[in-house]
């Protein structure tokens, strides 16, 4: 690995482990034991943690952007009501 690319690495590892209040020269086993730590309180608070909900556009969106092409193509005000 180059050793820009590698000094890179180890300052970007650095400034994790620093979010996490862990330090710089923490070892993996530490490193770990942590982060189990803070899942445990996190799973001890949230019996049941909700998922993680996907947003997608509502069906009705694909009606609504046909209408307005559909306007624009037929030069036909249908969706006047509509904001533009």
């Amino acid at each position: 690995m180059p050793p820009d690319l590698r000094r890179a690495h180890s300052r970007n590892d650095a400034a994790v482990l620093r979010l996490y209040g862990l330090p710089a020269d923490a070892t993996e086993p530490t490193i770990v034991a942590h982060l189990m730590n803070l899942y445990k309180e996190l799973t001890a608070k949230n019996e049941k943690v909700p998922p993680v909900e996907v947003l997608r556009p509502p069906a009705c969106w694909f009606v609504y952007l046909f209408v307005r092409w559909f306007d624009k193509w037929f030069n036909i005000s249908t969706t006047k009501h509509l904001n533009n």
